[in-house]
């Protein structure tokens, strides 16, 4: 049990408290540490997170009340707060949200369903955390503005309408620099559109080849097919050139062409995304970026973090080396896997939460299953 020190001296061992002037005591609470300490946005109270020093221990959440100071046990909170579901409707009635908070000796969380008018179809579902430090997004805000970048994303240019633009402005700018790159013995290049004629300097600036037009760069750039793995960009420059690249219509169809064809190892992948990067823009649909599950080639959101990403419904095929069925999930709101080892029947045979990552076979390939670095579970092929 956690002891709360009002006021100085504090024992040796105390923590002193971020929010305001008390200790806490863990001296008796060994297997704990203090994983988070913030103001709850709704009620005012300061939130202590406990975390176990082992990962199957679970979270421990404390309210303190700041006037008089008092430590809140779960039971001390739940009159504090309102439990009764809700219903939220956004103005146009396109949406409507359902939401609850749910009471636990753990800490309080929100189950939040949200549906599609008139037909009430739901759409998504989620819970999470109900002391925060600042107020969470709700479902029915997230679809909102969903909705909004949606519609802001069919303003937006495609591959080739970006590349009549950059057209336009390599034709009437005076000086452009178009690129600059480094190639495998470290040499500079760089390519200037000055007064419409395209021009390839080396480092010390002189002229080594000219070209009538980007299309013919790109065919003297990408003659072996993957330039990727000759040049990489010149970052010292990267503040001077023309953005988003003006090679970017090339770039980014060949990666998806090559993401497509899951032709290229992860290590090129990353090698191919430095260049993506530079391609992108605010003004390019996002959908310009395609990306595709390397073992039924749907295709998936756009993650240049994982290139051989697993849909979702591969991932339900997913055996261990016995060829028994898997099933896998987060522990808890906060993360954790958890990996359940199902009979021919459905029935779980074996829990196993001790890792942080699995290996698997999803039709006869070798995967890997483990947390994503924002949070949810990953699943990638493996070269």
């Amino acid at each position: 049990m956690i002891e709360l020190i009002a006021q100085p001296p504090y024992p040796p061992n105390a923590v002193k408290s971020k929010c305001n002037n008390w200790a806490y005591d863990l001296s008796e609470d060994e297997h704990w540490q203090i994983a988070d300490e913030f103001i709850d946005a709704h009620s005012g109270l300061c939130v202590l997170v406990l975390a176990g020093l082992s990962r199957p221990l679970p979270t421990k959440i404390y309210l303190i009340n700041p006037n008089p100071i008092e430590l809140l046990q779960a039971e001390d909170w739940r009159p504090l707060f309102d439990y009764e579901a809700k219903e939220m409707q956004d103005p146009k009635g396109q949406f409507i949200l359902k939401i609850q908070r749910i009471w636990s000796q753990d800490g309080d969380y929100y189950k939040e369903e949200l549906f599609e008018l008139p037909e009430k179809k739901l759409l998504t579902q989620r819970k999470r955390l109900a002391f925060e430090e600042k107020q969470a997004e709700s479902l029915l805000l997230k679809q909102l503005r969903k909705v909004r970048l949606q519609k802001e994303s069919l303003r937006k240019l495609n591959l080739d309408e970006l590349w009549q633009k950059q057209q336009a402005k390599i034709a009437q700018t005076p000086e452009l620099l178009l690129l600059s790159y480094v190639d495998e013995a470290n040499a500079i290049f760089r390519l200037w559109a000055k007064k419409g004629e395209l021009q390839l300097h080396d480092e010390e600036g002189q002229t080594i080849q000219e070209f009538e037009n980007l299309t013919d760069f790109w065919w003297f750039w990408n003659a072996a097919g993957l330039f990727f793995l000759y040049y990489r960009p010149c970052h010292h420059c990267l503040d001077y050139i023309e953005r988003p690249l003006p090679l970017s219509k090339w770039i980014v169809e060949l990666g998806n062409q090559l993401r497509r064809s899951q032709s290229l190892h992860s290590s090129d992948y990353f090698l191919l995304q430095q260049w993506e990067n530079l391609c992108y823009d605010p003004i390019l649909s996002p959908n310009c970026f395609e990306q595709f599950c390397p073992t039924c080639g749907s295709e998936m959101p756009y993650n240049p973090r994982y290139p051989k990403r697993i849909c979702e419904k591969c991932q339900t095929k997913a055996k261990n080396e016995f060829g028994q069925s898997l099933r896998f999930y987060n522990q808890g709101l906060t993360g954790g896997l958890l990996l359940e080892t199902l009979s021919e029947t459905g029935e779980v045979l074996n829990r196993d939460q001790g890792r942080s990552q699995y290996h698997c076979y999803i039709n006869n390939q070798l995967c890997l299953l483990h947390e994503g670095r924002f949070g949810g579970l990953i699943v990638r092929l493996l070269d």
